[in-house]
């Protein structure tokens, strides 16, 4: 069976619409983003003709655009960003094209180096100009490294110094980009990070003291590419950066901080070994360090062995163990009164917050009633001589302390000199045949005229 029903059909006129508007002037849109992803809240400054236009947010996607900013066409558009957690960026792009996607603005917690951005108090000046360029690896592909390029140093105190310039981190495509002042010099320097060191600009002049290496460009009336660095090394995949760290407090005998001594072992995590050697730091042990980690290894657990030793008392710990969880982590007060550190003689000395330890050979007084430490040195075992004049009538002064760290595979060398002042103080022992004491003193820089203090024990055997 079929059936119909006699109506007529009536057609439904459709809505009425406009046709899209096209956008007057220029019109840009754009990604605000940092290591840990997208920024939002953002504030957007947008300058033409050297002028603030108009301030835009980034949304909840990091996201911004030019839409209802009236630009033209005809001059270079430049965007500073800022946020309150990050440094200010400023990106400049020309104008020329109606509709234009700026990609991503990175912006960065801590610039490489401390810089004074003062030259970007009006980011939309024409008396500025687009410095850029590229990082490729060896095999052309790009690389992550950071670019610092400044001027105007000034060493405001020893070692402390004031600059201006800006310091920034390639992108995924090896590209970097400075906003920086016409008709100026600059220093440029670019280095790979931690787990890939290694500096990719040439070594023209020294600046900070004589610490980094730099080039010179500039100076630019207009925008420039610099030439392609093509020498990076290839970045490793898998390897990040972690931190680890700990406070730990040793005790001597008596209950005191061990003030001097040392701390020694190994940090393992997963395959990984890195070696600990710390002195003792105003009583106490302070470890923070930054590791290359591989992939494999990076949910594993860190591990801490260690001993400390009581060089002033001349103790050593138990081996301690312990799983480190934090960058700051407290192991507490640990025991430095478990075992006696040599049965041989020795010398001990710090310089500084820098300990040095030392067995000995037998010991003599000669003729004159010197007492000379060691008989005879040895370049396998560290042993060394220092000699106190007129021991025999009691004589406090340390004379001809000498000591080359080459020989025993370190980097120290000592040659006492007439202006240091080392005063010994007598311990007394059972043992006629034991000389044991303490000495302090000032150890004297004659390049800097700057003097150092050195406080150390010592235990002499006679035959």
């Amino acid at each position: 069976m079929t059936s119909c029903r006699k109506e007529s059909l009536t057609l439904i006129d459709e809505m009425d619409t406009e046709d899209p508007q096209p956008i007057d002037g220029a019109f840009f849109k754009g990604v605000v983003t940092s290591r840990t992803g997208v920024v939002s809240d953002a504030v957007v400054e947008i300058y033409q003709h050297e002028k603030l236009i108009d301030i835009v947010n980034t949304d909840a996607n990091g996201a911004f655009n030019t839409l209802g900013v009236d630009l033209d066409t005809m001059s270079h558009v430049t965007f500073a960003v800022k946020h309150t957690d990050f440094n200010i960026r400023a990106k400049r792009v020309s104008g020329n094209s109606k509709k234009q996607d700026l990609g991503k603005i990175s912006l960065s917690k801590d610039q490489i180096y401390p810089t004074e951005q003062t030259y970007l108090n009006n980011p939309g000046s024409d008396e500025l100009v687009v410095v850029s360029g590229y990082v490729n690896n060896t095999s052309g592909l790009p690389a992550l490294a950071d670019v610092l390029i400044i001027y105007d140093i000034t060493e405001v105190a020893p070692f402390t110094y004031e600059v201006e310039g800006d310091g920034v981190s390639t992108d995924e495509n090896g590209y970097y980009e400075f906003l920086l002042p016409k008709n100026q010099e600059f220093f440029y320097y670019v280095q790979q990070s931690l787990c890939t060191p290694k500096i990719l600009t040439t070594d023209q002049e020294r600046i900070f003291g004589g610490a980094f290496p730099v080039e010179k460009i500039g100076p630019f009336q207009s925008n420039v590419t610099l030439p392609t660095l093509n020498n990076a090394q290839t970045n490793v995949i898998g390897i990040e950066e972690q931190e680890v760290g700990f406070i730990a407090f040793g005790l001597q005998c008596d209950g005191n901080n061990v003030k001097n001594g040392k701390l020694e072992g190994r940090l393992t995590k997963g395959s990984q070994t890195f070696n600990i050697n710390m002195a003792a730091v105003s009583g106490f042990f302070f470890y923070g360090q930054t590791f290359c980690i591989k992939q494999e290894n990076l949910n594993a657990t860190w591990k801490l062995e260690f001993t400390i030793t009581d060089f002033e008392n001349v103790q050593k710990s138990v081996p301690y163990s312990f799983d480190i969880t934090t960058a700051t982590q407290e192991l507490g007060f640990l025991s430095v009164c478990n075992e006696t550190l040599t049965e041989k003689p020795f010398v001990y000395w710090s310089v500084g917050a820098t300990p040095y330890y030392y067995e000995v050979n037998e010991g003599v007084i000669d003729n004159t009633g010197t007492l000379i430490s060691s008989a005879t040195t040895s370049t396998s075992s560290g042993n060394l001589k220092f000699t106190i004049p007129g021991y025999t009538s009691g004589n406090n002064k340390i004379k001809n302390f000498t000591f080359n760290g080459n020989l025993v595979g370190q980097f120290y060398s000592f040659a006492q000199k007439p202006s240091d002042d080392l005063t010994i103080t007598y311990l007394p022992t059972s043992d006629p045949k034991i000389v044991k004491g303490k000495f302090t003193g000032d150890l004297n820089n004659t390049s800097t005229n700057v003097s150092f203090p050195v406080n150390g024990v010592f235990l002499v055997k006679l035959p």
